[in-house]
């Protein structure tokens, strides 16, 4: 999730977007595209993706998702 935060901010400073960056959403679908099945974490996954409304930033679904890591690995 770090890799994806930090290209995100690269994308800012390059000024992608007029600066902007990509949208949330955008951001979203590409962080979930990315988790590979054998991560262990289709549940919680499943759960975000139910709640999308619960979800409206890249930063509370990564804040969810790295919640459920941590507790997986627990």
């Amino acid at each position: 999730m770090n890799l994806h935060q930090s290209a995100h901010k690269l994308l800012e400073r390059a000024k992608y977007a007029n600066s902007n960056g990509m949208d949330e959403e955008t951001k979203i679908e590409h962080l979930k595209n990315n988790i590979k099945a054998d991560a262990g974490i289709e549940h919680s996954l499943s759960t975000a993706c139910s709640n999308r409304k619960n979800y409206t930033t890249f930063q509370n679904f990564v804040n969810f998702m790295t919640a459920m890591v941590a507790h997986k690995n627990n």
